[in-house]
């Protein structure tokens, strides 16, 4: 799903590549849409051995100052893109947090789509197709 936002089509004003950025970050720490489109440039700490993500009280479901650590190939990759876009402020501006759960369906698409393409037999294309690989929806129900 990340490669597929990596080249997906700007949403409310993210465009695929930072969007791809947003879920590494969405993944490596847990937080929710709200808090990641709370954080800034300067909520990233690399100094000392384990870099953090630092999350403030008031955007924090607990309602308190969380440090959470990352991975140190997550902080390096975002402090690279933190970097690379002169970034200052938010790391991600805008309302799209507040249709999160779409823009995740519409990654989940085009992954989907690119999971379908790469079949290389015949057999394989219909194990795909009859995979729930990717599916918004499964026999469970909606997954976002």
């Amino acid at each position: 799903m990340i490669a597929a936002a990596e080249i997906g089509k700007p949403w409310r004003g993210i465009n695929g590549h930072d969007r791809a950025i947003l879920y590494r970050v969405a993944v490596g720490t847990g937080f929710r849409a709200g808090e990641l489109q709370s954080l800034t440039a300067h909520s990233i700490t690399t100094d000392g051995d384990t870099p953090c993500i630092l999350l403030r009280a008031k955007t924090s479901k607990r309602r308190r100052e969380d440090m959470q650590p990352i991975r140190s190939d997550l902080a390096t990759k975002l402090a690279e893109w933190i970097d690379g876009n002169n970034i200052s402020g938010q790391l991600w501006p805008g309302t799209w947090h507040k249709k999160a759960a779409m823009m995740v369906r519409r990654d989940m698409k085009v992954a989907r789509k690119q999971y379908l393409d790469a079949a290389e037999s015949t057999s394989d294309a219909q194990n795909r197709a009859e995979s729930d690989f990717m599916l918004v929806e499964d026999q469970f129900g909606p997954r976002c």
